[in-house]
């Protein structure tokens, strides 16, 4: 499998109380969400090590301080990766009326356009059971076989943990009514209207509320 000029794109928020894994919050306390989410994104950071070391790796980072931010999160995860793959941190695009379809495109375009990157995908931290060796590989095998146009990761609470591309389709971001049980659904009625080739990856879940912290724990103690 040619990964050379391939790219997992991270997305990350900051794990500060009141900021992160808020829905979280009745049931850990605002510190206890934000260590839950530390936590989480170092679980999913080792699991994306991983996955072949010419692979780039761009954190995508949302961050409660704008101050220094490239150098806290450099410094909080980099020593997670093995030295020699090449890792990239920048901020999510942000502002008025940017939603997560708007900062996703945005993530894609900057690895096509500016890493010049062929194959791509996007996680979040918040599915514990991402595999490196088993999502992420088959997931880059069907774009780079030409298998898929568009592979995903549904999730158990109708989102999905994993989109990959071999060149953006911006309209797979448009209209979607994000952090709502539609988005998997909407999602592919998109890219149906769009006449691509899709690849589903196994149904995953994700850890968003207190219903779900067993999933987190479980996965936490095989580690």
């Amino acid at each position: 499998m040619a990964t050379s000029r391939a790219c997992v794109i991270v997305y990350v928020k900051q794990p500060k109380p009141g900021f992160a894994k808020t829905r979280l919050i009745p049931a850990l306390g605002a510190d206890g969400a934000a260590e839950t989410s530390r936590q989480m994104a170092e679980h999913c950071i080792r699991r994306v090590d991983r996955c072949n070391p010419r692979i780039t790796v761009m954190i995508e980072y949302a961050s409660a301080d704008a101050d220094h931010a490239h150098e806290w999160f450099d410094t909080w995860l980099r020593p997670f990766f093995h030295s020699g793959r090449a890792v990239m941190f920048g901020a999510q695009r942000s502002g008025p009326g940017v939603d997560l379809g708007a900062k996703m495109a945005t993530s894609f375009r900057k690895a096509f356009n500016d890493l010049h990157q062929t194959h791509v995908l996007v996680v979040g931290t918040d599915a514990p059971g991402l595999c490196a060796e088993k999502h992420i590989s088959a997931a880059f095998h069907a774009l780079e076989s030409e298998q898929a146009d568009l592979v995903i990761g549904p999730a158990k609470d109708g989102g999905y943990y994993l989109l990959g591309m071999q060149e953006l389709h911006r309209n797979v971001f448009e209209g979607i009514q994000w952090s709502t049980s539609t988005v998997f659904c909407a999602t592919m009625e998109k890219a149906r209207a769009m006449a691509l080739k899709v690849m589903l990856l196994e149904m995953l879940p994700d850890v968003d509320t207190p219903d779900d912290l067993d999933v987190w724990r479980a996965a936490a103690s095989s580690a």
